[in-house]
């Protein structure tokens, strides 16, 4: 007896050992996950966080764009680009776009108009303005003799950057390069990584050029490009300020680093930007690790956006994980003491008989109450299933009616006892009946427990019923069967259907308005426009119209600056009625119309676009010209 006792403590001392093994096994376990796991959150965040600064700067690159353009829109109102209305139409632009170091205008400038164009920014009263460029040594010398100059004539912010007056940024291979390439393809460019010089120093940053050609010219060759060229729009941007500006990024030390590389091929700089720190701190960067990458195009050059983490720790708390190791460490001991407690116990088993025969009449109360409640649960469900709103049916696996609700019996207008039985396909809509044929027979087979389709039924008189089905199967029981939660939809239907013909009608006073009726951006696109419109023109489609008309005040306005006066009272008053100017058909015919506008507003009050309605008027117009002819002129002298 006092053998078999040893042997039992024994064995009792062995559990207890293997319960705390394994618990602390568990809990290691789950607090390495739980530290990967949130160490793959952190990397997620950071990730997103560098997505939003690349959208931001994508952002950033498209306004930057706009303005250059808008620039040379400037030329093409006034025909000439003069230092106050360069000055005036900038200002405006660097004080709502951060992130731009200058903005500059650029003449080409032929070797024989070198010198009367310092002389004419002489009178103007810049008596030191003269054409320099970059010696070997960083100093700034009289340009050499060159076919063609491209001096810096206007700056803005003028006061930081009036010491690049006169710069020959063709005299700088680079910056030459690029506008010749901005030249020959017509279109935005931005050169390569170069030293900016500013009040605050040296900083590195890039020039990105937008052509501009001769007013009403569209050069469309190589040599139309060249021989139309006048000069270029350009922004000077310093990488530096774009990420403290634009992308806001923190100047003190973090485990996670974005850089800028330039990939495009040929560049000679190609790291472009990275937190001071960092630079200088060589074994860090070395041992550092990429985690993200993506491009960035602007003005044909390829920018990698680069996350880098460092080797020498993680800004995330890890919580989780030693919450997780705490809770099982605890568990475990408490398990360990729970376990200790009951195998003590055992040697007493004995004189627990009469407690556990108490228990067990315990356990057989609470198996009757729950017996009770699994009735009430049942007698809850039934009267919801009979009172809910929605449509609800339970069939066999054949589809045959075991069961249906009120909700169900009123959707189609049948009594219980006429549902019951029957095959619930006899009372979909014919067309319908197929058309959950296949994800039935997944169901069926395992494939899932449930899908959801619209369909079509016919209640007792033959009305076509729209629905929303939701049909679950229940495995788990002797005999499995079908819940289908069926929604009436019709209201639905209907209200939609009626949406749709008001759209088809709206289409159609478009389409066959006699009125010409248009829509059009406020930079002068037109986004949509009429046959009517399109015939009072003289054009033999909206599409030849959409893509030939690129600019309305240019080239549909008689006199552009009736367009700017329209444009004008149009985006202070919201509408324009009965504005009267003289248009230019494709055919350079000369038609007076009648236009009445409004402006249509985004969620912000911004302007998206323009409608209008335009009549021709020009017959009204010759007899209005004939009568006053006739009211002043005696017929009879």
């Amino acid at each position: 007896m006092f053998k078999e006792e040893i042997k039992k403590a024994d064995i009792s001392l062995v559990f207890m050992i293997l319960i705390v093994i394994i618990g602390c096994c568990l809990s290691l376990t789950a607090f390495f996950y739980a530290k990967q796991w949130e160490f793959e959150q952190f990397i997620k965040d950071e990730e997103k966080k560098a997505d939003i600064h690349v959208r931001t700067l994508r952002q950033a690159f498209t306004s930057f764009g706009t303005i250059l353009h808008s620039i040379g829109s400037l030329y093409n109102v006034y025909g000439r680009i003069e230092r106050q209305d360069f000055s005036q139409f900038v200002k405006y632009q660097l004080a709502n776009n951060l992130g731009i170091q200058a903005l500059e205008w650029i003449p080409c400038v032929p070797e024989e108009q070198h010198l009367p164009m310092e002389e004419q920014i002489h009178q103007q009263g810049f008596s030191q303005f003269h054409f320099w460029q970059f010696s070997a040594t960083g100093a700034m010398e009289p340009v050499i003799t060159r076919p063609v100059y491209y001096p810096v004539l206007h700056v803005e912010p003028f006061t930081e950057n009036e010491h690049t007056l006169g710069y020959d940024v063709g005299s700088d291979e680079t910056l030459k390069a690029t506008l010749e390439k901005a030249r020959d393809q017509g279109q935005l460019t931005t050169s390569g990584a170069i030293k900016i010089r500013t009040a605050r120093g040296e900083l590195l940053g890039f020039r990105t050029f937008v052509p501009v050609y001769r007013r009403d010219s569209q050069p469309r060759t190589l040599e139309q490009r060249r021989q139309e060229l006048i000069g270029f729009a350009v922004g000077v941007f310093s990488f530096g300020e774009l990420a403290q500006t634009i992308l806001r990024l923190p100047k003190y030390r973090t485990s996670v680093v974005l850089q800028i590389q330039d990939s495009t091929p040929g560049s000679l700089i190609t790291e472009l930007y990275a937190p001071l720190w960092f630079i200088r701190d060589e074994k860090t960067r070395s041992t550092s690790k990429e985690i993200w990458s993506t491009q960035v195009e602007f003005g044909t050059r390829e920018w990698k956006i680069i996350l880098t983490i460092l080797p020498d720790g993680f800004e995330f708390q890890m919580w989780y994980a030693w919450g997780i190791l705490g809770v099982g460490i605890l568990f475990t001991l408490g398990l360990w003491r729970y376990m200790y407690i009951i195998l003590t116990r055992a040697r007493w088993a004995e004189s627990l008989v009469t407690k556990r025969t108490q228990s067990l009449s315990k356990q057989i109360e609470a198996r009757k109450q729950i017996a009770e409640a699994l009735e009430e649960s049942r007698q809850r469900f039934q009267a919801i299933f009979d009172e809910a709103a929605t449509g609800i049916v339970q069939t066999d696996l054949t589809g045959k009616i075991l069961d249906s609700n009120k909700a169900m019996q009123l959707l189609l207008d049948y009594s219980e006892e006429e549902l019951q039985d029957r095959l619930l396909k006899e009372l979909v809509h014919p067309e319908d009946i197929e058309i959950d044929k296949l994800m039935s027979e997944k169901m069926l087979s395992g494939g899932h427990n449930s899908y959801t389709t619209s369909k079509r039924y016919h209640d007792k008189y033959g009305n076509v019923v729209w629905t929303n089905q939701s049909c679950s199967i229940v495995r788990d029981t002797k005999n499995p069967f079908i819940i289908s939660m069926i929604e009436d939809i019709t209201e639905r239907k209907c209200a939609e259907q009626a949406r749709l013909e008001a759209e088809k009608k709206y289409r159609d006073i478009f389409e066959n308005a006699i009125e010409g009726i248009f829509q059009c951006t406020p930079t002068g696109y037109f986004l949509s426009v009429n046959p009517a419109f399109v015939k009072m023109l003289g054009y033999s489609s909206a599409q030849q119209m959409l893509s030939e008309v690129t600019n309305i005040g240019q080239q549909l306005y008689v006199n552009p600056e009736q367009r700017l006066e329209f444009i004008k009272f149009l985006e202070k008053n919201s509408e324009v009625q009965g504005f009267e100017y003289e248009a230019r058909c494709r055919d350079g015919q000369m038609i007076w119309v009648n236009e009445t506008a409004r402006v249509v507003r985004d969620e912000q009050g911004g302007i998206r676009y323009y409608e209008s309605i335009v009549e021709n008027v020009t017959e009204r117009k010759l007899i209005e010209k004939k009568l006053r002819y006739d009211a002043t002129h005696d017929p009879l002298t």
